[in-house]
């Protein structure tokens, strides 16, 4: 996890969208509210929701089309060589482990 300043968060994080947001939490297990803070207050928020934030504030990512795993090989594939990525790392692995369930298309369609 990386934390970031608390108000880039709240510009940046609200970017995400419900469905983000679900995946996020379901991956990773940090809940974030739809203005882009952590449910349980926390400062720390995992990197690929930064990450993610960034795309979608860029329009790399657009609104309308969903995390998906050609996505998540781009974000894994752009990452610098070393220690520093190892926690990106693991989140991008637990999402693409949410987005291989049978069931994560019904499971992201109702947010948390």
């Amino acid at each position: 996890m990386s934390a970031a300043p608390a108000r880039w968060r709240r510009n940046a994080l609200a970017a995400l969208t419900a469905e983000d947001r679900a995946l996020l939490a379901q991956a990773t297990g940090v809940q974030l509210t739809a203005d882009g803070e952590r449910a349980d207050g926390r400062e720390l928020v995992p990197a690929i929701a930064s990450a993610v934030a960034r795309d979608r504030l860029t329009g790399r990512l657009p609104t309308d089309r969903p995390v998906s795993r050609g996505y998540l090989e781009q974000m894994w594939a752009a990452l610098p060589l070393g220690p520093g990525s190892a926690g990106t790392i693991s989140d991008i692995t637990a999402v693409l482990d949410v987005l291989a369930r049978p069931d994560a298309h019904q499971a992201l369609a109702r947010p948390a």
